[in-house]
Parts: C-alpha cells; sequence; structure tokens
C-alpha cells in the first residue's frame, strides 16, 4: 500500500512560471510511489491542471485553498497584498488540513519549511517526515534542526546547509524526455513564422526576469544584431519585458525583423518550438541567485533537443556539466562581444557542433522526473 505524501505550494497554481511546470511534474512522478495531495493557493476560479499545462495530471490529487485575487490590496501595496495572500493560506491551511494523516509532507516554499519545523518541535508531527526541497538559501535556514531532509537543487546550495545540519540531497531538477522525442523533427518555429531556410534559428524559451532579475535578453539582443542570416525566438514573455525589448531595439536601430517574441504558451509547445531551433541559450547574468542556487528546467530541456547548447559560463551550470559531461559552449556572462564570437563558430561549423551535441540527448535521459522522484523516495524510505 503506498504511503501518503502532502505537497504544500503557497504559490498560485496553475501557474505559467517555472514553479509550475517544476511543481506538476515532480507530483505526477512523486504519485508512482506515493498517494499525492497538492495543496496550493486559488486566486480565482477553478482553472483545469490538465487544460493548463496540456499534460495529464490526473494522477495525484488537488487540494486547492482559496485565498482570493485581493487585488484591492494590490493597489495600495504589493509587499501588503502579498503578506496578505500569505497569511490567509497559512490560517487556512493549519485549520483545516489534517497534517498528521500524512506520512510524508513535501514542500518547496521556505515560510511552509519553517512552520512544519515548528510543528515538528512540538512535536505534532512527531510520526510525519518531514522535507524541504530549497531553491535558495537563506540564513534563516540555521533553524531548520528538526526538518527530516533537506534536498537542494545545486552543490553549493548543499554545502551552505552541510555547515550545521545532516540529512542533505543535492537533486538538480528535471525533464519530461518523452514529450521531447515526439517532436524530434519539428519545424513549429520556421512554419510558424515563415524563417528562410538559409537563416538559422537562436532560441531562449522561459520567463526572461525572475524575481526581478532580468536573464541577459538585452545582451543576446546585442550580440544577435551584428550576426548574418540568424534569427532570434524569445519566448515565454512576460508581455511588459517584450515591449522593453522592443523599444530597445528600435532604440538601437536594430534590424527588427530578426528579432521574434512570444509571450507565455502552454507547456506542450516548448518541445516543438525547442526542437525547431537551431540553436538554444541561456545567458544569464553572474550574480548570487544564478552562479550559485539556479537550476534551470530549461537547461534540461535544451539537453533533449541534441541542438547546440549556449550557456553562461556560471559556477553552478559548470559544475553540472563537468559531472554528467554534457556537450555545453560556454561563455563568460555579460559579455556580448563573446556571445557573438561563439555564435558566428557555432554557425561556420554548424554540423559539428551539431553532431558533438546528439549525445545531449542521451545524457538528459538521466534527469527525468521519474527518476529524481525515484532518488527521492529512496532517501525517505531508509528512515521509515
Amino acid at each position: 500500500m503506498k504511503k501518503s505524501l502532502l505537497y504544500v505550494l503557497n504559490s498560485r497554481m496553475p501557474s505559467e512560471k517555472g514553479y509550475g511546470i517544476q511543481t506538476v511534474n515532480s507530483c505526477n512522478a512523486l504519485s508512482e510511489f506515493y498517494n499525492v495531495n497538492l495543496c496550493y493557493q486559488q486566486r480565482s476560479k477553478n482553472i483545469g491542471f490538465d487544460e493548463f499545462y496540456g499534460i495529464d495530471c490526473g494522477r495525484f490529487k488537488k487540494n486547492p485553498i482559496f485565498t482570493g485575487e485581493l487585488s484591492l490590496f494590490y493597489n495600495i501595496s504589493p509587499l501588503f497584498w502579498f503578506l496578505c495572500l500569505q497569511i490567509i493560506f497559512y490560517f487556512r491551511f493549519l485549520f483545516i488540513e489534517d497534517l498528521k494523516k500524512y506520512n510524508i509532507i513535501f514542500t518547496r516554499d521556505e515560510n511552509c519549511a519553517l512552520i512544519l519545523e515548528i510543528l515538528k518541535r512540538i512535536g505534532f508531527l512527531e510520526n510525519t517526515k518531514v522535507c524541504f526541497e530549497a531553491h535558495t538559501y537563506n540564513k534563516k535556514f540555521v533553524f531548520l534542526k528538526k526538518i527530516d531532509f533537506i534536498f537542494t537543487l545545486t552543490d553549493f546550495s548543499g554545502k551552505m546547509f552541510e555547515r550545521f545540519r545532516k540529512n542533505i540531497f543535492v537533486l538538480p531538477d528535471a525533464v519530461d524526455s518523452n514529450l521531447f522525442k515526439k517532436h524530434r523533427k519539428s519545424n513549429y518555429l520556421r512554419t510558424r513564422f515563415n524563417v528562410e531556410s538559409s537563416k538559422k534559428i537562436l532560441l531562449y524559451t522561459g520567463k526572461s526576469i525572475t524575481c526581478g532579475m532580468e536573464k541577459g535578453i538585452f545582451n543576446i539582443i546585442e550580440a544577435v544584431s551584428e550576426i548574418n542570416d540568424i534569427v532570434f525566438f524569445c519566448v515565454g514573455g512576460p508581455d511588459y519585458m517584450i515591449e522593453k525589448y522592443k523599444k530597445y531595439i528600435i532604440r538601437k536601430n536594430y534590424n527588427q525583423e530578426k528579432f521574434y517574441f512570444i509571450d507565455h504558451v502552454k507547456y506542450t509547445l516548448i518541445p516543438k518550438i525547442t526542437n525547431s531551433a537551431d540553436i538554444v541559450l541561456l545567458y544569464m547574468p553572474d550574480n548570487l541567485h544564478f552562479s550559485k542556487y539556479a537550476s534551470p528546467l530549461k537547461m534540461f530541456e535544451y539537453l533533449c533537443s541534441g541542438k547546440p547548447v549556449i550557456l553562461s559560463e556560471l559556477q553552478n551550470l559548470k559544475k553540472f556539466s563537468e559531472l554528467c559531461r554534457a556537450e555545453i559552449n560556454f561563455v563568460e556572462p555579460e559579455n556580448p562581444q563573446l556571445l557573438r564570437e561563439k555564435i558566428i563558430q557555432i554557425i561556420s561549423q554548424y554540423e559539428q557542433y551539431f553532431e558533438n551535441s546528439q549525445k545531449n540527448i542521451v545524457i538528459a535521459e538521466n534527469f527525468t522526473w521519474k527518476k529524481r522522484a525515484y532518488h527521492i523516495k529512496n532517501i525517505i524510505s531508509k528512515e521509515i
């Protein structure tokens, strides 16, 4: 008989953001080993997960906690609005949800981890294993002494936790490789936007801003502006950043026909879009979050495509590449000139770069959501 697992996420679901994709894939994969119940914020009418993500999300139960939009509060103060949503969620979560009935409680929310830590300390969750998946590091985490397991996405984050506690496990993010297999020969972008066969397609997928940090699209635009026979697609929005990029291109007098910006698309379109590109890239700036804590979902999606991959030369990305021996082209971050040179080099020797990148498809098979869930299950089961 499967044990029960409560996955707690104090954020809006379903969501077009990366945490939404990560959450539904994690819950789907964990459902093979546990009876999973996802507890999350519902701010408006109930939107179907299957319809929103385009994948089968019926393997786990949904337990929405209605918070409302509270748009009036947002107009007063975004911070006040955010705090109200958090308080409403936790109040209802603690008084409505029967936490003791679950064998395992799993969360990626740091405030939830602190609340669960308190409940563990007072003995309320004595017979429940609590897992925290940390996507960053905060000084307040030193109080997490009773949380049973902590999973981190990068080695750096793991080492920060190991300074004061045990049971730290590094598990990078993952990918649904089957979705990419189905669309291996996709020509979506070239057909949909009538891109000439003589031009190479350079692609970035995902939100162009995270926690207020722009992800290097301005640098990519500058690099691409002086390269012939190439077009750049930026897929994922948000719309206000798209407007900023378009205005920047006009202000710099760059050729507007070289740039395509597409807002949020359904998750099931991403494999078609990614596989239809010639070169895929993720050119994030060098800061603490991106270089030490990030394990971008799109990096694994890029590997699945088997196309030449360009990444910023950041500590966590380099470490991952060394461990899995992926074929990745690293470029010093925030340097459009070097990025331009690398793109030109790949285009000039494209067949060789493409052939070398094909091994990434096999490497990506080691980083599926199912295998990640299997590792989590094995770690937890040793203690239960």
